[in-house]
């Protein structure tokens, strides 16, 4: 069977190409527009016309031999009225004038000329193909000649009675019977000859009529096929123009549009093919578009050409095709199937570049995966690869770390250099990490000034030997717009350990890194699970700071200012104590810093300012003499806030204390922020009444520019230059010079922690005249700091008070009433 089906395929296949062969040549041949069924509906109408006009033809013939054989029976019966009259013509000269010679030899010879005439005609009925007449008028003919052979021989034998008798009884009859039959035969004859030439005529009439309206209908068909022609090659023509408009407008556009048959084979093609892929769309008829996709892709574009042969409508899918030059192409391709329909005829396959979407998903992964600023990762990328590694750990016992590392007081560079010297800072930074580790470690940013390292150790590394690197690699000076800037760094390191999770390690190295804040900065701390209990501690204490103030379980203590000469008190600074109900008295270093990051402590400083005002308010209202002033720390934060001028204003009138006896404190560090901007802050505040004094003046911040444009009128030295100035030399000078600069710019100066007697023996010496520490007291609550109070006034008694104040009258003003000018000599 196998062989069989093997044989007849080819056979079938040839005959096949053969049927299909003559097709497109009579296609060919045929007009354009005229179906085959049309073609044989005329051919058809010709054929009928044909054949009418054959029949017409042959009924003439017909016709015509109709005649002619009316002619021969007319022949035939005027022989037998020949013989007829021949025959009575020799009786009657037989009876006229006897026998004779001449008689004898004429009646044969008439005879035979008639006979003669007469078989002639038979002979053309036999011609004409009339048999059955020519057999009637033969056998007549026949009766006749016996008739007239039998009279003629008795006439020779010399018996012309019998001949007579003969020619009466036999000839006569014959003769008359062959007339008879020849003038019916005649008469048939001209009928048959009559209705075959009305038949011709009918026949004629109808090919000629058929074929009038076959020409009419031929006419009137070709008048409408040119029509139709004009019509399609108008057609054909606009629809020319718009394919070419179609193709100008796809060569415009962003896509390229291809029609493909059922393998795949590019039958037509517009668009910008040659921008997309190097070639003309005349180029790419013919190629088969599996041969331009990537082998990996070519799943993708089956699978879409499928679904649009199943008329699942759905996405589109992103492909890769090859370009003339080689490399490949991005493009969205989208099939639909239009084999059914008639003008299309194939699957319309639309691509779009989408390289540009492509390179920008590309920059938005890479965006969301890496920092804008270093182009380092970022914390998600980083939390991916820490990830990655403690699997590893957890799989093959790799050894890893984990660190945290923050530039310490960065804030100050932004602030007080810019931002964009700040950034390139970072970068630096940056760049410095990630030449100190492997190619394979990771170096992140997490933001601001946050970097992160994820580093692999070998079995002879130590990842604190590692921090140690990249914090000397930070310290040193960064070249910056001309400058040289020195910055430090805390590092937080954690050991990745196998039974962790991402998220606690990332906790774990943030908490060493502000351990090592709290060491002192510029330090490197590893974890270990005390600094996870005291994060956990402070997050307690934060939350309760939140209650804290609602509770009331915050208390001022007063230190009293001191003059150094009387040690009377002058003046207390308000100092915020937070008495927690489980922890006892919790010292401010351990709260004041949450307060701050938590925003708490603007209510709080509110707080602290409005009780610190209404206490020294009342002592002044109700302890005669008593004109002590009240200076309250400000935190940055508060005097940042664009309530706190209000804040102060309504103090100052719900207490009624006297604005000049109020002392805001700000710190030195506020000093590097925008001076305008501080100046205007601090200006506001003092058309309030109140005086500004720079606490721990020293550190490091101030500038002699600052101390003479701010609005400053008391100068606090910071603890750390009064420690030791009896021993330190340095120390000693460098207080004289900021006492000496207090005087030169009519500044107040309170010297801070002092805490023996040499130490205020040595500043009396310098004639400083304001001191505070806990040699002269210690914070105290409210009531033993009005205890203290009213005892010092007692000592002095009002009257040597008042003395006193008119003594000091030898000592500059400040800008505003000092707290110097109401001490005693």
């Amino acid at each position: 069977m196998g062989h069989a089906d093997a044989e007849d395929g080819p056979a079938h296949t040839h005959g096949g190409e053969l049927l299909r062969s003559i097709r497109v040549r009579l296609a060919r041949l045929l007009p354009r527009g005229v179906s085959p069924a049309q073609w044989a509906t005329i051919v058809a109408g010709l054929a009928m016309v044909l054949a009418l006009a054959l029949v017409a033809d042959l009924a003439r013939r017909r016709a015509d031999e109709y005649r002619q054989a009316e002619a021969a029976v007319a022949r035939i019966e005027a022989a037998s009225a020949t013989l007829q009259a021949a025959t009575w013509r020799g009786l009657y000269d037989y009876a006229a004038h006897g026998p004779s010679p001449s008689l004898t030899a004429a009646l044969p010879a008439r005879g035979f000329a008639s006979w003669a005439e007469l078989s002639a005609g038979l002979d053309d009925l036999g011609a004409l193909g009339l048999t059955a007449d020519q057999k009637r008028l033969a056998q007549a003919a026949a009766d006749v000649r016996r008739s007239g052979m039998a009279a003629l021989g008795a006439y020779r034998l010399g018996r012309p009675a019998l001949a007579v008798r003969l020619v009466q009884s036999r000839l006569e009859p014959a003769v008359v019977r062959l007339g008879a039959e020849a003038r019916q035969t005649a008469r048939r004859q001209h009928e048959r000859a009559a209705g075959t030439l009305a038949r011709a005529r009918l026949a004629f009439l109808g090919a000629f009529t058929s074929g009038l309206l076959l020409f009419a209908l031929a006419a009137w068909r070709f008048e409408r096929l040119r029509r139709r022609a004009r019509v399609e090659r108008a057609v054909r023509a606009a629809e020319r123009r718009e394919e070419a408009r179609l193709r100008a407008l796809l060569d415009q556009s962003r896509e390229c549009v291809l029609v493909l048959d059922r393998s795949l084979t590019v039958r037509w093609a517009a668009g910008p093919g040659r921008s997309l892929l190097g070639m003309a769309p005349s180029e790419l008829v013919g190629r088969s578009l599996l041969g331009l996709v990537h082998p990996d892709d070519a799943g993708l574009l089956n699978g879409l050409i499928a679904a649009a042969s199943a008329r699942h409508s759905g996405e589109g899918v992103d492909c890769r095709l090859r370009h003339l030059d080689g490399y490949w192409v991005h493009v969205e391709a989208v099939a639909r199937d239009r084999c059914s329909d008639p003008l299309i005829g194939g699957i319309v396959v639309t691509l779009r570049d989408i390289g540009e979407r492509k390179q920008f998903e590309q920059e938005l992964l890479h965006r969301a995966f890496h920092d804008a600023l270093t182009g380092l990762p970022n914390r998600a990328l980083f939390e991916d690869r820490v990830g990655q590694v403690l699997a590893q750990v957890r799989e093959s016992g790799l050894r890893a770390a984990v660190m945290l590392i923050d530039l310490d007081d960065f804030k100050t560079v932004n602030d007080g250099l810019g931002h964009a010297i700040g950034d390139d800072v970072l970068r630096e930074a940056g760049r410095r990490i990630a030449r100190c580790v492997k190619p394979t470690d990771t170096v992140a940013r997490f933001g601001g000034d946050e970097f992160a390292l994820l580093a692999t150790v070998g079995s002879g590394d130590d990842p604190l030997a590692l921090a140690l690197r990249v914090l000397a690699a930070l310290r040193d000076p960064y070249a910056v717009d001309g400058r040289e800037l020195n910055l430090s760094a805390s590092i937080g390191v954690v050991d990745v350990a196998p039974d962790t999770t991402v998220a606690e390690l990332l906790r774990d190295a943030d908490t060493a890194m502000y351990a090592a804040k709290e060491g002192g900065k510029d330090r490197v701390e590893l974890f270990d699970t005390d600094m996870h209990r005291r994060v956990l501690e402070r997050l307690e204490l934060r939350g309760d700071l939140q209650r804290a103030l609602d509770a009331g379980e915050f208390e001022l203590h007063y230190q009293p200012i001191v003059d150094l000469e009387s040690r009377a008190p002058v003046g207390f600074e308000a100092l915020l104590r937070w008495r927690h109900p489980r922890r006892g008295l919790v010292p401010p270093l351990e709260f004041v810093p949450l307060a701050e990051e938590t925003g708490l402590i603007i209510p709080i400083g509110r707080w602290v300012l409005r009780k610190a005002c209404a206490t020294v308010a009342r002592w002044r209202e109700q302890i005669p003499g008593c004109d002590v002033d009240i200076s309250v720390n400000v935190a940055p934060r508060q005097l940042r806030d664009e309530h706190f001028e209000r804040d102060v204003q309504e103090v100052l009138r719900e207490t009624g204390i006297a604005p000049s006896a109020v002392v805001l404190e700000i710190t030195e560090s506020l000093l590097a922020e925008d001076p305008k901007v501080l100046a205007a802050r601090l200006e506001r505040l003092r058309a309030l009444g109140v005086r500004i004094a720079v606490d721990d003046f020293g550190t490091g911040y101030s500038a002699l520019s600052h101390l003479r444009t701010l609005p400053i009128d008391v100068l606090k030295v910071d603890r750390t230059f009064i420690d030791g100035i009896d021993r330190d030399r340095e120390k000693e000078a460098l207080v004289r010079g900021i006492v000496s600069l207090g005087s030169t710019l009519r500044l107040e100066v309170v010297a801070e922690g002092i805490e023996d007697e040499r130490q205020a023996d040595c500043l009396r010496r310098m004639q400083s005249q304001l001191g505070q520490g806990f040699y002269f007291a210690r914070p105290l609550p409210e009531k033993e700091a009005e205890k203290l109070l009213r005892a010092s006034l007692a000592a002095r008694g009002d009257e040597s008070a008042a003395t006193d104040r008119k003594l000091s009258g030898s000592v500059p003003p400040s800008r505003s009433a000092p707290l110097s000018a109401r001490t005693n000599a």
